[in-house]
């Protein structure tokens, strides 16, 4: 099943156009969680002696993977362009990051959970 869904146009505060999709599906969320968890390392040598794993977590790698998740998976395009998106999105001035990406978490939120 594909669900076609419209890309909702925006605009930053220095004026630049960008695109975001209006809401995230089932999928896309388990995808963004999933690619939050890649700061987690076991050392599969404690697996193998019978001994407890030994679980490393990098919360700064899994914030960081998670939010470029949630930019690639939302946005659409930056002043017209599909390419390259999440790069164009971090090299933009702050004031124009922090307005795409709270269209990002605006899209990444359940409405009833926002009320």
């Amino acid at each position: 099943m594909s669900i076609t869904r419209t890309p909702k146009p925006c605009t930053t505060p220095s004026g630049l156009a960008f695109a975001v999709k209006p809401y995230i599906t089932g999928g896309e969320m388990l995808d963004i969680s999933l690619a939050g968890s890649s700061g987690l390392k076991a050392d599969s040598q404690d697996f193998a002696d019978g001994g407890r794993p030994n679980v490393k977590m990098n919360f700064a790698e899994m914030q960081r993977a998670e939010i470029y998740k949630k930019i690639e998976t939302v946005v659409v395009s930056v002043d017209g362009s599909e390419e390259s998106v999440l790069q164009r999105v971090l090299e933009l001035p702050v004031a124009d990051y922090n307005a795409i990406y709270e269209e990002v978490q605006a899209a990444c939120t359940d409405p009833k959970q926002a009320k």
